[in-house]
């Protein structure tokens, strides 16, 4: 994410290109509220043992390439939130936890999970078709994509102000947004990004592995 509240943010589409997440410096993400905080370190647990299965990518699906699909925790403080101590000890040295500043480059061959303050940068819902659906690869069940529903009633799901449909490469002309013109900024890549406890360390280092190869079916 990028600092600030105030952004208009989309997935990719052509009506306004201005707001495509990627290009504002976003990431995809998971809202997680109400964990019980003697349940946080069982919870980190299980997403970072999830970062540390992919590796040396990081991820299980070929396409998820760029700073869009970086490893992240987000928490209220970031690496001074309360809970922090128990995502270090969740992880067990394995990774490597990075304090974020914002528009944070990709994490793949790198090892690294950033940390960011939720409240610095806050979490923007996506679209509704984005919402408790079939995964490239995984089907899930009609219960899990009923909880869309269940939480669009309560309110815990909204619309937003984006296009509801997939985003086709076949859409030849994009429609100007005034809404976010220039919010980009500078390239967010230029600058280096610091270890966590170590406010100055070179770019981290990539494994030397190799990721995947991406097939073109023609």
């Amino acid at each position: 994410p990028t600092q600030g509240k105030k952004q208009q943010v989309c997935y990719h589409n052509l009506d306004f290109p201005l707001r495509d997440y990627s290009r504002l410096g976003h990431a995809e993400a998971v809202k997680v509220a109400q964990v019980p905080e003697n349940q946080v370190a069982a919870f980190a647990k299980a997403y970072l043992d999830s970062v540390v299965s992919e590796q040396p990518a990081g991820r299980p699906d070929a396409q998820d390439v760029g700073a869009e699909y970086r490893a992240m925790i987000g928490l209220p403080g970031g690496a001074n939130s309360s809970v922090f101590p128990d995502i270090v000890a969740a992880n067990a040295g394995r990774l490597k936890l990075a304090v974020a500043q914002g528009s944070d480059p990709d994490t793949a061959d790198t090892q690294v999970v950033w940390i960011y303050d939720s409240e610095q940068f806050p979490f923007y819902q996506a679209e509704l078709y984005h919402q408790f659906h079939d995964d490239i690869g995984a089907k899930y069940p009609a219960s899990y994509k009923s909880l869309k529903d269940g939480l669009l009633k309560k309110g815990r799901l909204r619309p937003v102000s984006c296009p509801e449909e997939e985003f086709s490469e076949e859409q030849s002309e994009m429609a100007d947004d005034p809404i976010n013109f220039g919010a980009a900024g500078p390239d967010p890549f230029d600058k280096v990004i610091g270890i966590f406890k170590d406010p100055n360390p070179p770019v981290p280092k990539k494994t030397g592995k190799k990721r995947f190869e991406q097939r073109a079916d023609t």
